[in-house]
C-alpha cells in the first residue's frame, strides 16, 4: 500500500490487492489492516486537501478486495453464530498486556532509546548523525495506523460485546508491524558521523543496525509469564487438563477426549 501511495500504477495496485486477498484467506482478521490503511489514506487526503483525485480508484480497489471475500461470507456468518463461545476465554485485557504480548517494550522502546542516546551524543560532540529529512515519516505513520487502528477496532468490538476479537491469536497478523517500525526508525541516521576508532570507521547506521539486531535476539529468550490481572499472559500457561476432564465426563466412555498441543 505504501508503494501504491508513492506511485499509483496498475502493477502496484494489483500487487496490493492480491496480497491483501491472500492475507485475508490466511487470517480472516487481517482485514482489520485494511481499516488502518483506509484511515491513513483519508487523513492523508484531508491534510493534503486532495480527496477526490484518486477516491474512485481506491473505492474500486477496496470493492475488488471485498468481492474476493464473498466465498467466505457463509463461513464467517457461521462463525458469528458461535460468538457467544468467545466470551468464555476472551476478556478485555489491559493495555499493559498488549505491550507485553507484542513486545512493544523491545521493538519500540529500545530503538527509541538508542536514537535518543545517539542524539545526545550528536548534540554534545557536534557530530552529524541525524537528519530528520531522511526519516521515512509517512511509512512510520502508515505502520502506526495499521497497528493502532486494528487494535482499537478489536478493543471496541470486544468492549461492546459485538465480536470478541481482542485476543492475541486474532491480532497476530499485526505483530510484525512494530518490528518494521523499529527498522524504519533508523532511516534518519546518516551513513557517516562517528569518528574513526583505530583503523575502523564504523557508520552510525551500521551501529544502529547492530544494536537493534542484538535487541531482536532477546526474542529468542523465553517470554516471562508476567501476571496481568492475576492471569499470566502466555497461552502456554493455560491449564487445558481441566477442560479435557470436563468434556471427558460429559462424553461417552467409548469416546475418550484427546488433546494435541500442536492444534492449540
Amino acid at each position: 500500500f505504501a508503494a501504491v501511495l508513492e506511485e499509483d500504477t496498475k502493477r502496484r495496485r494489483a500487487a496490493w490487492i492480491t496480497t491483501t486477498i491472500i492475507l485475508f484467506y490466511l487470517h480472516y482478521t487481517s482485514l482489520l489492516i485494511l481499516v488502518g490503511e483506509a484511515v491513513f489514506w483519508l487523513v492523508r487526503k484531508v491534510t493534503q486537501q486532495d480527496v477526490r483525485r484518486d477516491f474512485t480508484t481506491r473505492l474500486v480497489d477496496v470493492g475488488l478486495i471485498l468481492l474476493a471475500t464473498v466465498p467466505c461470507w457463509s463461513h464467517l456468518w457461521a462463525i458469528t453464530g458461535r460468538r457467544g463461545n468467545w466470551s468464555i476465554f476472551v476478556d478485555s485485557p489491559s493495555w499493559l498486556e498488549v505491550v507485553l504480548v507484542f513486545r512493544l517494550d523491545i521493538w519500540i522502546g529500545i530503538p527509541l532509546a538508542i536514537l535518543v542516546c545517539l542524539g545526545a551524543i550528536a548534540k554534545l560532540t557536534g557530530l552529524p548523525v541525524w537528519d530528520s529529512k531522511l526519516l521515512a515519516k509517512e511509512r512510520l505513520w502508515l505502520i502506526g495506523c495499521c497497528f493502532c487502528v486494528p487494535l482499537l477496532t478489536a478493543w471496541g468490538l470486544t468492549e461492546f460485546d459485538l465480536f470478541r476479537v481482542f485476543f492475541r491469536r486474532y491480532l497476530m497478523v499485526i505483530a510484525a508491524l512494530p518490528m518494521l517500525a523499529a527498522g524504519l526508525l533508523g532511516t534518519g541516521l546518516l551513513a557517516t558521523g562517528l569518528p574513526s576508532i583505530g583503523p575502523l570507521r564504523p557508520s552510525v547506521r551500521t551501529s544502529y543496525c547492530v544494536l537493534t539486531g542484538l535487541v531482536a535476539a532477546m526474542l529468542l529468550l523465553p517470554t516471562p509469564a508476567i501476571p496481568v490481572n492475576g492471569v499470566p499472559h502466555r497461552h502456554s500457561f493455560e491449564d487445558w487438563r481441566g477442560a479435557i476432564g470436563l468434556v471427558s465426563e460429559q462424553a461417552s466412555r467409548d469416546w475418550p477426549v484427546f488433546l494435541r498441543a500442536g492444534l492449540i
